[in-house]
């Protein structure tokens, strides 16, 4: 008898959610105010839909994994795309590995409903669930991606891409479209037959190649017609969905931040390095294993700054106490007073300390100042200290406000809340009480 044998196959309640990574809230209002997506239209007139905020930082990885648990970072143990050991400075790219805390799927299986997670970031490697996970884009490949293993076969055989292959926008654009729609088409037809042949109470379906088109084509004329054509092949495929699904099923859809036009990729460890806040043992630096000891701060994507803090660092050296808030006075200082060198215009929106954010037991792992940067400037975090801007490829950067959130057959209660919210107001349409630790809450009144 397998780990969820035990389990009766007959259940009530069914769930589906689409989620859409990085639709942007406006934009969605927009063409279905403009009717070019009548099938997303129609349903927002059978539903409630609203602006979303995101988590800080407002990124896929961080923001899934908050979906997942309906916790904070400091509660679930995943704060950027990339980590590091302060204690060797090794490099770390966090996986389902390090999430520490049940998600949504696996309490759903615990109370004997059966789910399907396809392609959601941060599910990889798949965990044991009473039914089927392919993971998401840090899966090395598909074998490694899908549980249970027998289900590989089908996924196999469907050609199943598990993600797509975002080196090529940086080489061929008419290439990388080609590829996002290829994706997409994949995605969707793979989806309708996994509706045919299996059974589910919960299943969520991730479309990453969205935020792939606006990092890549956002607000690009040159490619205006086929950025519409893409979405209007979501939106058929949406009114597909709708026609197979299950009577009675509660039906949502969801970004998890919201999208803008990038002007300017900025390095913030050339900042740190020209205000005197980091210095390297080589000249050019090797990575952040070179930082000297005499170094006050750093950066990691995206906005997270770490003070050099003596007892956490490999090589710390700022005091804890009087002087680390010495440090973060002078960052916060540095931050408020940065502009664009080119323009003058005010680069940081706002500044985090951690714990104004967050709040767990993982607390100590997060960055201990966060900077959002204002629309059309982005962080990066290079420690090859030569320029100010970096060279970039992407037309477009996420952002922490207007994400969306949409579902059928009921009302938003909230007009303030965000994707921590998700995981205890999908469980109350289970009936299934969320844990106490989880920071979000139900957000729905049922039936309008």
């Amino acid at each position: 008898m397998g780990l969820f044998d035990k389990f009766s196959k007959k259940k009530d309640k069914k769930v589906f959610v689409l989620s859409l990574d990085g639709m942007p809230f406006s934009f969605a209002k927009r063409n279905t105010d403009s009717n070019n997506w009548p099938a997303f239209k129609k349903l927002i007139g059978d539903g409630d839909f609203k602006e979303m905020y995101s988590v800080m930082p407002p990124i896929s990885s961080v923001a899934w994994s908050s979906f997942q648990t309906g916790k904070n970072p400091a509660k679930h143990n995943i704060f950027g795309f990339v980590d590091k050991d302060p204690k060797t400075f090794e490099l770390i790219l966090p996986n389902s590995r390090r999430l520490m805390t049940k998600t949504l799927i696996e309490i759903l299986s615990e109370h004997g409903k059966r789910v399907i997670s396809i392609n959601v970031p941060v599910t990889y490697p798949p965990k044991p669930v009473n039914g089927i996970v392919v993971g998401g884009f840090l899966s090395p490949n598909l074998q490694k991606a899908v549980y249970p293993e027998e289900k590989l076969g089908f996924f196999e055989q469907n050609g199943y891409i598990v993600d797509a292959d975002s080196e090529i926008g940086h080489r061929d654009s008419d290439a990388m479209m080609d590829e996002l729609f290829r994706v997409v088409e994949n995605r969707f037809d793979i989806l309708f037959k996994l509706l045919e042949k299996e059974e589910w109470d919960f299943f969520i379906h991730h479309v990453m190649e969205t935020d792939r088109m606006y990092h890549f084509f956002w607000d690009w004329a040159d490619y205006e017609i086929q950025f519409d054509e893409f979405h209007k092949l979501i939106d058929h495929n949406i009114e597909k969905l709708l026609t197979r699904l299950p009577e009675e099923t509660e039906f949502i859809m969801l970004s998890d931040h919201g999208f803008t036009k990038l002007n300017r990729e900025i390095n913030l460890n050339f900042v740190l390095w020209d205000r005197g806040f980091l210095h390297f043992k080589n000249d050019p630096p090797q990575g952040l294993v070179n930082m000297a000891e005499r170094s006050r701060a750093y950066s990691f994507i995206p906005g997270r700054v770490f003070v050099n803090l003596e007892g956490r660092e490999m090589t710390g050296s700022v005091k804890p106490g009087a002087e680390f808030d010495a440090v973060i006075k002078d960052l916060k200082q540095l931050f408020d007073e940065l502009t664009d060198p080119e323009t003058g215009e005010k680069i940081v929106q706002k500044q985090f300390l951690r714990d104004e954010v967050y709040s767990g037991e993982f607390l100590e792992q997060g960055a201990d100042l966060l900077v959002l940067p204002n629309n059309g400037y982005d962080f990066k975090a290079s420690f090859r200290i030569d320029t100010f801007f970096e060279e970039t490829d992407f037309h477009g950067m996420h952002t922490y406000d207007d994400a969306f959130f949409y579902i059928r057959g009921h009302k938003i209660t909230e007009d303030k809340f965000s994707i921590v919210d998700l995981a205890p107001t999908i469980l109350n349409l289970f009936e299934i009480d969320a844990d106490e630790s989880m920071d979000g809450r139900n957000i729905l009144l049922s039936g309008q």
